[in-house]
């Protein structure tokens, strides 16, 4: 058990929180801690946009290049 000390407008948000979902205040803090850790960090965004446009071709829809290779494969069989 631990005491956390915030300012009265927090406190407020917070209760208010827990009232509407009718849970404890522990359990609102719970899970806003839960889903603030299993955000992705500043440097995994940084590492997946830098793979946007990596595979762009100019192909805007895939089952139509898998057909067209299918196509040209059986063709030249």
């Amino acid at each position: 058990m631990a005491t956390l000390i915030i300012d009265e407008e927090l406190a407020r948000k917070l209760r208010r929180l827990a009232e509407r979902e009718q849970r404890p205040i522990e359990d609102v803090l719970r899970a806003m801690v839960d889903r603030y850790e299993s955000k992705p960090s500043a440097e995994q965004n940084a590492a997946l946009e830098s793979l946007i446009g990596m595979f762009d071709d100019d192909v805007t829809d895939l089952s139509t290049t898998v057909h067209e290779t299918m196509r040209d494969y059986f063709k030249n069989k």
